[in-house]
């Protein structure tokens, strides 16, 4: 038997409610983040390779200042609508849900692991919930390659992404990603919109469900696993992008237009731009907006 409908349960994430434990969680990573994280800045090569060309150096040694963490849908690549669009139609195949929120606050976390567990345990289908989940996200990735086939302008880059990553490693700082998106279609995503990204430390929503800790993965892994606090600054788009910036204690740079503009001012962020083309007024605000993780 399937669900009709599904109404997604609003337990701890990303409205920022919610249980001891998961508070307890939060503050464990800022704490991981402040004693963990490296002085790897002496060692670590980031290379970011374009298709057809092979890896560089970027960035190295004593000229590293810092950590620029990315978003996907939305920040790097204008894929948003349809990332919903692909989810709706997955969920239908796999769950029997004909009417989901994309809404992706009302979540318990908003990345897709958590939200395939979330529509799974709020409808009535049975079957064991993990093989669930990977039938959802097989379901989802054939329809974004469905998408992709039929109509590759769907997934176009936000404006100076594409050269964003050279851009900042330019400037001393090491890019990474972290996004609340499953690893194959991330990166489908990204080759479609022609955002490079090999060489890129990066962390998705096969690595956990909470998004404070998709970062916190990203950043060991742009930094080896090594520890010290270094200045870190996250880009989204989302209203839980600015959330979870701030339950770690990092910095955020929103990007937006309009009403989503306005909706990352309202929930807390300082900035927003509209995209990477200036990009020296991205790099001002990197300066002016990364610090160690827990800083006051």
């Amino acid at each position: 038997m399937f669900a009709d409908q599904i109404d997604p349960p609003r337990r701890m994430g990303d409205d920022g409610t919610g249980s001891k434990p998961f508070l307890e969680e939060i503050q464990g990573l800022k704490r991981d983040f402040r004693i963990g994280l490296s002085d790897v800045w002496r060692r670590v090569h980031v290379s970011v390779r374009y298709p057809g060309t092979d890896p560089d150096p970027l960035v190295s040694g004593d000229s590293m200042r810092g950590l620029v963490i990315f978003d996907v849908d939305g920040t790097l690549s204008l894929t948003s609508e349809v990332d919903d669009d692909c989810w709706r139609e997955a969920a239908r195949e796999v769950l029997g849900v004909t009417s989901m929120s994309t809404d992706w606050s009302t979540y318990s976390h908003s990345t897709d692991e958590a939200i395939a567990t979330d529509l799974i345990r709020s409808g009535t289908v049975m079957g064991e919930e993990g093989t669930l989940v990977r039938k959802v996200r097989d379901s989802f990735a054939a329809r974004i390659r469905m998408a992709l086939d039929r109509d590759p302008a769907l997934f176009q880059p936000v404006p100076g992404s594409p050269e964003i990553f050279n851009a900042i490693s330019e400037a001393g700082w090491s890019p990474a990603i972290a996004t609340g998106g499953w690893r194959l279609t991330a990166e489908m995503k990204l080759a479609a919109a022609k955002v490079p990204f090999t060489g890129i430390p990066a962390a998705h929503a096969d690595d956990a469900h909470p998004r404070e800790v998709i970062i916190s993965t990203a950043a060991r892994r742009a930094m080896n696993d090594d520890r010290a606090a270094c200045p870190i600054v996250y880009v989204g788009d989302g209203i839980w992008d600015v959330k979870a910036a701030g339950r770690l204690g990092i910095g955020f740079i929103g990007l937006g237009r309009g009403a989503d503009a306005e909706r990352l001012r309202a929930a807390g962020a300082g900035i927003v731009l509209s995209d990477f083309r200036d990009v020296g007024a991205f790099l001002a605000e990197v300066d002016a907006r990364s610090r160690p993780p827990g800083a006051d």
